[in-house]
């Protein structure tokens, strides 16, 4: 009972999910795998060199009611001919246009996945009413015969009536060219799509029909290049060698991506995975005979990560043809391919023969720079690449520019180099990164340089880009307490609560002043603490997370970077690169936050509350006040630190209702009436 006790409780724990956002892990934190991990490619973007130039047909994407109106005109177009009468003519196109509707409706319910979790239920009673409906609806009478047999076939098929549809679609076929204008096309494309082993040669017979001028405002002619690959990939009425299926199926995927369905992308990497699951051991080996397809089982193992990988490579190796045949450009990517399995030696030799502007290339043989301990060449390497990323073609854009960017920012952190550190950071769009350089590292005037350079820019970072580099610098710069140099940083509404805090703290510190006045001002400056501390003076990493306004806690950036625990990467030799210099530790130490406390400014606002209550004298009901209202700020989530003003309450203000109440309890009591304020009344608080 104890097992099986066990084993549901550890199920129901390892399928909970957290709540909060997804928040990528920052470069400073990670170790030296940072450098060596392989550059991550794409598979799409591996392949699309080799999209073909053109394709004579293009996607359409309309929806039902579109399509709808398409048909009407179209059926409009042939009716011109007949000289039929105005009312003749409009009632065939109101029946046509009604069948249609009625048709789709059926079509709706019938072509919907069994269960699709963000739909709605199925509306029962109305998909009973669509299929009662199918079953009394008629084709209308004196139709052009093209249109009257394709309805009939269309009206078969969703009655399930295949064999009787493609005999109606058949029908249209055999009229006169003359007089199948606008329905030759979508009649052969149903034939093929409800077909048999003659469905790759009717795919091919709806292109030759368009191509001869017949209609297809559905773009059936681009669909058919996926249907057709499909047919290929897993008919069991085609009886072509798998190779030639395989063969036929990347090429016609290609097509289809190239007419304008995206997700043809999806398709060829599926035909890749059955490639390399395919029982027949000489599939491989004849396609990588051909350049196309053995581009696309090599992005496939680029880009997928399994058990098998390894054993996909040595096939991979085995089965290419000879070396003549190997581009240059495929070289960087089999360079790759050696890199992401270790074999050093492999990949220099690939990186021999590649192309020298080959951008995979390139990177590569940084990351073998630095593997190598020669930092300079590598780093120097690294940043003529992501230099020249942004102004060549494609096959330069393809690469993770983001992360190039967050690598030099780590080797510019390792040179002590924070300015530098802090552009590359931005460049990779790693917002926590470039808040921890400009939280905890750039001297006052470097950062304020940075943020001048920065508020004319629109942000790049996006989702990531919490408050903004204005913000997190204006806040910084308040907590040094540079209170003038901060108030250009600010937004309008900020900026007002900032100088509101900046006059009463002057009145405040100001000794000249009358000791009442000053406490009520000290009590003013610990509101405005309190109430907008996150935005006048939090952190934006820890310990208070301004980065989603507080609401939200992870772990400390600056801690697990210094604690140094570099565990090397399972490839890479033992050499420490993303390591924390002597000065990088005394500027974080130089910028710590006291008390580094989560919602630290809380901490400071109460201490600003005991200075107004330490102005007021012993028994005041006002200190009373404060010192409990100050107290309940702290004391469910750190009552240690609440026990100080707990304290105070009870010695210094002992005969005044509060302090009476906190004396019985040995605590600090609630205040059911959080608008009572001090200094406002004379009147006891409700305890």
């Amino acid at each position: 009972m104890f097992s099986l006790l066990f084993f549901c409780a550890v199920l129901f724990v390892s399928t909970s999910f957290a709540c909060g956002p997804w928040l990528p892990e920052s470069y400073v934190s990670r170790n030296d795998e940072v450098f060596y991990a392989p550059p991550r490619v794409g598979f799409s973007a591996e392949i699309e060199h080799l999209l073909p130039d053109s394709v004579p047909h293009a996607a359409v994407f309309e929806d039902d009611e579109i399509v709808i109106k398409s048909a009407v005109q179209e059926l409009l177009e042939a009716l011109k001919p007949l000289s039929l009468a105005d009312t003749e003519r409009d009632r065939l196109l109101e029946d046509y246009q009604k069948f249609r509707s009625q048709l789709t409706a059926v079509k709706q319910f019938q072509d919907r996945q069994p269960f699709k979790y963000y739909e709605p239920p199925v509306d029962v009673p109305a998909l009973d009413a669509a299929l009662n409906l199918l079953n009394e609806l008629e084709v209308p009478d004196g139709l052009p015969k093209e249109f009257e047999f394709y309805l009939k076939g269309a009206l078969a098929f969703y009655r399930y009536d295949i064999s009787t549809a493609r005999s109606s679609w058949q029908a249209v076929l055999d009229l006169p060219k003359e007089s199948r204008h606008f329905r030759s096309v979508m009649a052969a494309f149903m034939i093929a799509r409800t077909g048999d082993e003659q469905a790759s040669e009717t795919y091919q017979l709806v292109r030759q029909l368009v191509n001869e001028g017949y209609a297809d405002a559905q773009g059936l002619a681009a669909a058919s290049y996926g249907r057709e690959a499909r047919y290929y990939l897993y008919s069991a009425d085609c009886h072509l060698t798998p190779s030639v299926r395989y063969q036929r199926a990347i090429d016609l995927y290609f097509k289809q991506w190239q007419s304008g369905y995206s997700n043809a992308i999806h398709s060829l990497k599926i035909t890749a995975r059955e490639a390399w699951e395919d029982r027949d051991s000489s599939v491989v080996e004849d396609l990588a005979a051909v350049a196309q397809s053995r581009a696309v089982l090599l992005a496939y193992v680029l880009t997928n990560y399994d058990a098998e990988l390894a054993d996909k490579r040595r096939r991979m190796l085995s089965a290419l043809p000879d070396a003549k045949s190997i581009t240059m450009k495929e070289a960087g990517r089999f360079a790759l391919l050696e890199y992401q399995h270790n074999e050093l030696t492999t990949a220099k030799l690939w990186l021999s023969y590649a192309d020298p502007q080959d951008a995979l290339a390139l990177w590569v043989r940084s990351k073998l720079l630095l593997r190598e301990g020669k930092i300079d060449e590598g780093r120097t390497l690294m940043l003529a690449l992501t230099d020249e990323i942004g102004t060549k073609g494609n096959d330069w854009q393809r690469l993770d520019t983001k992360r190039a960017w967050a690598e030099l920012g780590l080797l510019m952190l390792r040179e002590e180099r924070y300015v530098q550190a802090a552009e590359y950071f931005e460049k990779s769009e790693s917002w926590e990164d470039l808040a921890y350089v400009l939280e905890r590292l750039l001297d006052t005037d470097s950062l304020m340089a940075f943020a001048r350079a920065h508020t004319v820019k629109k942000p790049t970072i996006d989702f990531y880009d919490g408050s903004g580099v204005a913000a997190l610098i204006a806040r910084r710069l308040m907590r040094e307490a540079q209170f003038e140099s901060a108030m250009e940083f600010f937004d309008t509404e900020i900026r007002s609560n900032a100088e509101d805090y900046v006059t009463t703290m002057r009145e405040a510190s100001d000794a000249t002043n009358d000791p009442g006045n000053r406490a009520q001002q000290y009590w003013k400056a610990a509101k405005l603490m309190r109430d907008q501390g996150i935005n006048l003076f939090g952190t934006e990493l820890e310990p208070d997370f301004a980065w989603f306004d507080g609401s939200f806690e992870w772990g400390s950036t600056s801690g697990a970077r210094l604690h140094n625990n570099y565990a090397p990467y399972a490839y890479s030799p033992r050499r420490k690169l993303n390591t924390v210099s002597d000065d990088e530790r005394e500027r974080l130490n130089k910028t710590a936050v006291v008390p580094n406390k989560r919602f630290h400014y809380r901490y400071r606002a109460a201490q600003l509350a005991e200075w107004s209550a330490g102005l007021l004298p012993n028994d005041s009901e006002d200190a009373a006040l404060i010192y409990t209202i100050a107290g309940n700020w702290l004391k469910l989530r750190d009552p240690q630190a609440a026990d100080r003003l707990y304290k105070l309450l009870v010695v210094r203000c002992p005969n005044t209702t509060l302090g009476q109440v906190a004396s019985a309890s040995h605590w600090l009591p609630s205040l059911p009436d959080e608008s009572v304020e001090p200094f406002e009344s004379d009147s006891e608080p409700d305890c």
